[in-house]
């Protein structure tokens, strides 16, 4: 089977970088970003949470629209923040409980992607439905929805 070899290393602040791509075997066709799974050499544990970071500083706070919407199984929420701030993205339900805690940490400026896999922070799979995922950052404080069709 054809892969695709990325090694990672680790920075002294503790940061992972992608040094180079190999690629081994008959790779052939077209391949897209949104077809690429990284898989690393231990189980994740905890929270099923894509984070990323763009080098490039927005000039704004901003939450995006998750896409897909609707989405199963999971979807990516997009934000902008321009400086350094504590942020907090939860997702909840349609009698404002909260589900799942995306995020509530400090971050540096720059634009993210989280991805919410339709779990609750048990990690059990909620029903299908509409949700409301809210960024909090700074003054900043904005709700968007989203559904779930299973």
């Amino acid at each position: 089977m054809p892969s695709l070899s990325i090694p990672a290393t680790q920075s002294q602040g503790g940061d992972f970088g992608i040094k180079d791509v190999r690629l081994f075997g008959t790779l052939r066709g077209t391949f897209y970003l949104d077809d690429i799974r990284l898989v690393t050499g231990a189980p994740p544990t905890g929270t099923a949470v894509l984070e990323t970071l763009q080098d490039a500083k927005p000039n704004a706070t901003a939450l995006g629209h998750n896409f897909p919407n609707p989405f199963n199984p999971s979807t990516e929420i997009r934000f902008d923040i321009p400086t350094a701030r504590n942020v907090k993205l939860r997702v909840y339900n349609q009698l404002g409980q909260t589900v799942r805690t995306l995020a509530d940490h400090r971050m540096k400026a720059g634009t993210y992607a989280l991805e919410w896999d339709g779990q609750d922070q048990m990690g059990r799979s909620v029903a299908s439905g509409v949700y409301f995922y809210n960024l909090e950052a700074g003054d900043f404080n904005q709700i968007r929805k989203m559904t779930l069709v299973k």
